[in-house]
C-alpha cells in the first residue's frame, strides 16, 4: 500500500467541534496502518486519526473494545496516562467523511515523546516494565468481553498456510528474488507449530508492544502512557515479549537494508526481562517464563513472514515509501531471528534475573 499525504476534511472536524475552528492541523507520527493528525483546537490538544478499514473493516469493535478497556484502567491506581476517546457532538464514537472513511479521535497527551530506538538500558527496562504492567492491569478483565479486531492476527500457522498459497500464484512474479528468505522460512516454520501446542494461559495483550507505542515523559524520562489499543486483545504475554525484543535489541530500524548491521544488544534484552519479569511478578506461569526467548523468535519469525508475504502479494496491506520496502523488512527480520537462534544461550540467563 503506497504512501499518502491527507487532511481531514471539514466535515469530520465540525463532527467533534461544530462550534471550532482548528489553530493548527500537523501529521503526527509515522505509523504504517492509520493516518493521524495532531489537531489544536481552542479547547485543547487532540489527535484525529482515520482508520485504515482494510486492516481493521469494523470500527465499532474497536471503539468499544478501546471504551471498555478505558473504563478497566480507568478504576485502578495505574502509573499510566491513559488514552482518552473524544466523541462527537452526536456521542458517536467516530465520524464519517463524505468518502466514508471513519475518523476518531484521541485526546493528546502533552509533554511526552516516543521513540523509534532504544538507547539506554534505563530505557529498555522501563519498556519491558510498561508492557508487562499493561498486562497485569488487564490481568481481571475477561478476555471474552474484548471482541478480536483482527481475528487470528498471530495464529502464525494460519499466516504460513497463506503465504503458501501466495507463494504459488506468485502474482507479480517476484519468488524468484527471495528464494534465501524462503529457504529460511521453510527451514524454521515449524516453530509456530511448537508455539501452537503450548499450553499457554489466555491473557489480554497488547499485540503491538513496540517501543514506538510507548510515549516517555519528556521531564522525568519515566513511561507516561502506553498507546495504540487496537490491538488489544485475547492471546498469549509471550507476543508481547517478542514485539519488545525484535523493536529494542535490534540496534537498527526494521526496516534497514544494510542486514549485516542487525546484530543482537544482550545488555538490552537482559534489561527488557528484567523490567517485564518484575512488573508480571505473581502471575507469570512458568511455561510462560520458560518459552520467553522461543516467543521472541516466534514473533519475529512470524513478523519477517508477514513483511515476505506482502512483498511477494504485491505490497497490498504495509505502507511502502519505495518497491523494495518490504523485502528489505524482510531481510532484516531473518537476520534478526537467525541471531535470536545463535546467541540463545546467552540470552537464556536473562530470563533468569
Amino acid at each position: 500500500m503506497d504512501a499518502v499525504s491527507f487532511a481531514p476534511p471539514d466535515s469530520v472536524i465540525r463532527d467533534f467541534f461544530p462550534d471550532q475552528s482548528p489553530i493548527s492541523i500537523t501529521k503526527h507520527g509515522n505509523g504504517l496502518i492509520h493516518h493521524t493528525v495532531k489537531l489544536v483546537m481552542p479547547s485543547g490538544k487532540y489527535l484525529l486519526q482515520q482508520i485504515n478499514r482494510q486492516v481493521f473493516p469494523h470500527p465499532d469493535i474497536l471503539a468499544l473494545n478501546i471504551q471498555r478497556i478505558h473504563q478497566h484502567l480507568a478504576t485502578q491506581a495505574t502509573p499510566f496516562q491513559l488514552l482518552e476517546p473524544v466523541y462527537t457532538h452526536r456521542n458517536q464514537a467516530y465520524a464519517i467523511s463524505p468518502n466514508q472513511h471513519y475518523w476518531r479521535m484521541f485526546r493528546f497527551i502533552d509533554q511526552a515523546h516516543a521513540i523509534d530506538k532504544v538507547q539506554t538500558e534505563q530505557q529498555a527496562f522501563l519498556a519491558g516494565q510498561a508492557f508487562g504492567s499493561f498486562i497485569f492491569l488487564l490481568r481481571d478483565l475477561a478476555p471474552q468481553h474484548i471482541q478480536e479486531a483482527i481475528p487470528d492476527f498471530h495464529n502464525s500457522l494460519r499466516r504460513w498456510q497463506h503465504f503458501e498459497y501466495v507463494l504459488k500464484s506468485d502474482p507479480r512474479q517476484r519468488a524468484r528474488l527471495v528464494r534465501a528468505e524462503i529457504q529460511v522460512l521453510q527451514q524454521h516454520h515449524s516453530l509456530f507449530e511448537y508455539i501452537a501446542k503450548l499450553s499457554l494461559p489466555t491473557r489480554l495483550v497488547h499485540n503491538d508492544a513496540k517501543i514506538g507505542n510507548i510515549l516517555f515523559s519528556n521531564t522525568t524520562g519515566q513511561a507516561l502512557a502506553v498507546t495504540d489499543w487496537d490491538t488489544v486483545m485475547p492471546g498469549t504475554l509471550l507476543a508481547d515479549f517478542g514485539d519488545l525484543t525484535r523493536s529494542i535489541i535490534n540496534p537498527v530500524a526494521e526496516d534497514h537494508p544494510n542486514i549485516q548491521d542487525v546484530v543482537i544488544n544482550i545488555p538490552l534484552f537482559r534489561a527488557l526481562c528484567q523490567g517485564f519479569l518484575q512488573a508480571l511478578e505473581g502471575i507469570l506461569h512458568p511455561i510462560e517464563k520458560e518459552n520467553l526467548i522461543k516467543g521472541a523468535q516466534w514473533i519475529v519469525l512470524e513478523q519477517m513472514l508477514r513483511f515476505l508475504t506482502d512483498y511477494i502479494a504485491g505490497d497490498t496491506y504495509y505502507t511502502i515509501l519505495h518497491p523494495d520496502h518490504n523485502l528489505d523488512r524482510a531481510r532484516n527480520q531473518a537476520k534478526l531471528f537467525l541471531e535470536l537462534l545463535e546467541h540463545e544461550d546467552s540470552l537464556s540467563p536473562c530470563i533468569q534475573c
